[in-house]
């Protein structure tokens, strides 16, 4: 019988997790799919992590969802000294636009570098530029040429690499970059699942990810980030637009302040869930287990709250990228994630109808319909080609497992990141007339099954001839086509 988790688990690799052996691990205490985080590393490292994912998790027969995070127009500071500089409050800092190098620390000025060379042309005075995750923040007095000059109002320490937030500015460059769109080439090539877009402002953000994946030939879903106010602003239509959301709460805390991100979390995920749209909620999880054994018990709310709102995944970053223990991060939050979903207050209220008029909608919801009301129901079972009858199934949020039969390997690894649904790679033997319900109940026998067990089954029903989902069978395993 498949296991009994629902929310997912979405790791972060990098340095800390990336060997065979780690993975491994990983998988065994329950990640269920992987991040390739492209503001870090090259196409090459990228590379060799895909297919040690890939690796590990054919030899435990274990779909893994793959998601390729893409940088956007991050901006981030050039290189300074390895000690980096003490930025004090009402210190003169000048950020000069176009360069990596060049930083210098005199009397009367630190001058710090950043890459991003639009900077001069998108800000004014008066404006606030965050530095590190808000750590500092300065004031715009005056734009000379590339140079911004600012004040200091908060000081922190400062060093190589740290990310830039313009809260309150409406940046003019695009979510999907010219490096973006390399990356995103070189990710659907590898094989990738599922795509991460940063700083998605508008819907109209996603047209050209999908005109890229159009040239090379590939579509695959779309995540698209929530990280900016204008994605608030815009939120329902990126909602309709993207294959699914990720609430990243760190830039949105920076952006909007980190009072405003609670509510929004939940109005993000409500909104993503009213449509049966993939959501996934990241940043911090379980941040002190980056160096910790154990989290705060402040983190275990976090995940749970996560868990209680909705979120189909749940995202962990530097805790597996670079913490020290990785396989022990992963086991914690599988643990909280269970010992939260056994609660009855997990289950108190059903969704109600997703808002999508299709009769592939409605065979779901009455599949779930019927699980709810037959109290012997074990699971309910699709066969899918792309995937859509299970996400559809997974947004109504059943109290059983939504076996996924799918003859698609994209489509088996992809499934991975959905809330319930358990993917099994099955190519049936023989699909003509009713000879595909003997060969499903020969499926679920061997999956585990028993004789005897209830379940629900849908699909498109002749499968030659049918796109969308037009059948639902109440079965007993074991009892084959016409007898239970």
């Amino acid at each position: 019988m498949p296991d009994a988790r629902r929310c997912k688990i979405l790791c972060t690799l990098g340095p800390a997790s990336r060997t065979p052996e780690t993975l491994g691990a990983m998988l065994d205490a329950g990640m269920d799919a992987a991040r390739l985080n492209f503001s870090h590393g090259d196409h090459d490292d990228h590379a060799r992590t895909f297919e040690a994912v890939r690796g590990a998790a054919d030899r435990r027969s274990r779909p893994v969802a793959v998601l390729a995070d893409l940088q956007g127009p991050k901006i981030r500071l050039g290189i300074l000294p390895d000690e980096g500089y003490l930025l004090e409050a009402g210190a003169h800092v000048i950020l000069r636009a176009g360069s990596a190098t060049g930083a210098a620390q005199t009397r009367d000025a630190t001058i710090l570098p950043t890459p991003f060379a639009p900077l001069a042309a998108e800000v004014g005075p008066g404006d606030t530029i965050l530095l590190a995750d808000g750590a500092v923040e300065l004031r715009v007095e005056r734009v000379e040429g590339a140079d911004v000059h600012c004040a200091v109002v908060h000081g922190a320490p400062i060093s190589s690499h740290k990310g830039i937030n313009l809260p309150g500015v409406r940046l003019s460059v695009p979510a999907l970059t010219d490096k973006d769109a390399a990356d995103l080439a070189f990710a659907l090539d590898l094989g990738v699942d599922l795509v991460a877009l940063s700083f998605v402002r508008h819907p109209d953000d996603l047209v050209r990810a999908r005109e890229v994946m159009d040239r090379v030939g590939r579509r695959c879903p779309i995540v698209a980030k929530i990280e900016k106010p204008q994605a608030i602003e815009h939120l329902d239509g990126i909602v309709r637009a993207a294959d699914g959301i990720m609430v990243a709460r760190g830039d949105l805390g920076v952006e909007m302040g980190p009072e405003e991100v609670p509510i929004l979390q939940k109005r993000i995920i409500e909104t993503a869930n009213r449509v049966g749209k993939l959501v996934i909620t990241a940043t911090q999880m379980l941040e002190s287990m980056i160096e910790a054994p154990r989290p705060t018990r402040a983190e275990a709310s976090d995940v749970a709250n996560a868990v209680l709102d909705g979120s189909d995944t749940l995202m962990l970053s530097a805790e597996t990228a670079v913490g020290r223990d990785p396989v022990r991060v992963v086991e914690t939050m599988d643990r909280i994630i269970r010992t939260t979903e056994a609660a009855p207050r997990y289950w108190s209220e059903p969704p109600e109808a997703l808002d999508f008029p299709h009769t592939t909608n409605a065979i779901a919801r009455a599949a779930v319909d019927c699980a709810r009301t037959l109290p012997d129901v074990r699971a309910i079972v699709t066969y899918t080609g792309s995937g859509g009858i299970a996400r559809l199934v997974s947004g109504y949020r059943p109290q059983v497992p939504i076996v996924a039969l799918t003859p698609s390997r994209e489509t088996y690894h992809a499934l991975a990141l959905f809330w319930g649904v358990v993917p099994r790679h099955w190519v049936p033997p023989d699909t003509r007339g009713d000879r595909m319900f003997h060969d499903i109940d020969a499926a679920l026998l061997a999956d585990g099954f028993t004789p005897g067990d209830q379940v629900v089954i849908t699909f498109g029903h002749p499968v030659e001839a049918h796109t969308s989902v037009n059948l639902l069978r109440i079965h007993r395993v074991g009892s084959f086509c016409g007898d239970g």
